[in-house]
């Protein structure tokens, strides 16, 4: 079984160094929140799909509808260009904000951006059963901290051993201990409190969604941030996944409560395909 190893810590530090909601580019305009940023009074981060950054001011092309364009503050990376996927950044006191976008003209002067959809992949509905382990303040203040790390193992079978399963999991590794010792997740967050069950409604190669089940007390109660879905998936021989997720938006309906994630790293590719 081949394995290839990539590490989600630059990931981690976009996404999670502070509170992060993801949301549709068009919203900007009818949040105060984001006066700042519109008036050029501050600039956004943007980052390319290889993680390299650049800061831009964001401007509107036109106030009556959605219609975007960046304009470039330093150099532009190599690899942006018309069709790009970007991710933008909107930095504030309390929280960060993160949008999807696609490139549409490109200058070194101007790039004209799209929405897109945070999960841009098409969906598989599922409807199988999921562990959601929640994660703690305290150890997610430990990976925004670095003092965790995370990465991600996807193991594929070769060819000739067909019945193996496809395998995509994210790790935790403590960066303090000399040795780098793997954190045991399950062992860790064990407990009825942070160990919860539900159904995985629908996951894409960016997300996925989780229903879980009613449980005693009030879901208003729980905060979600940050966790690890564990799934198995009847595709060919089986595809089984434990897979860090920033949780983008919590809805509540009937007593349960519907997590939207997003995966720090998208899915490898196949791994939905039969």
């Amino acid at each position: 079984m081949s394995q290839q190893i990539k590490d989600l810590t630059k990931n981690v530090q976009i996404l999670l160094k502070r509170k992060t909601q993801q949301f549709m580019l068009g919203r900007v305009l009818t949040r105060p929140e984001f006066l700042p940023f519109l008036s050029g009074e501050k600039t956004i981060r943007v980052f390319t799909p290889q993680k390299h950054m650049f800061k831009a001011l964001l401007r509107v092309d036109d106030a009556t509808s959605s219609s975007f364009h960046l304009e470039p503050r330093g150099v532009i990376p190599s690899g942006v260009d018309a069709g790009t996927v970007l991710l933008l950044a909107f930095d504030s006191d309390k929280e960060n904000y993160i949008v999807q976008c696609v490139v549409g003209a490109f200058s070194f002067l101007t790039i004209s951006i799209k929405s897109l959809d945070p999960r841009i992949s098409a969906r598989r509905l599922t409807l199988i059963p999921a562990t959601f382990f929640n994660v703690s303040d305290e150890f997610f203040k430990k990976i925004t901290k670095e003092e965790v790390i995370v990465r991600r193992i996807a193991q594929d079978p070769e060819a000739e051993a067909p019945v193996d399963k496809q395998l995509c999991k994210d790790l935790f590794f403590d960066a303090l201990s000399s040795d780098g010792k793997e954190i045991n997740i399950q062992a860790l967050f064990n407990s009825d409190s942070n160990k919860l069950v539900g159904l995985l409604t629908d996951i894409s190669s960016g997300g996925c969604c989780i229903q879980l089940n009613k449980k005693s007390g009030s879901w208003q109660r729980e905060t979600f941030q940050f966790g690890i879905v564990q799934f198995e998936i009847p595709i060919g021989d089986g595809r089984g996944g434990s897979i860090a997720v920033l949780i983008r938006d919590v809805r509540m309906s009937k007593g349960s409560a519907i997590l939207h994630c997003m995966f720090l790293e998208p899915l490898p590719t196949g791994f939905l395909i039969l």
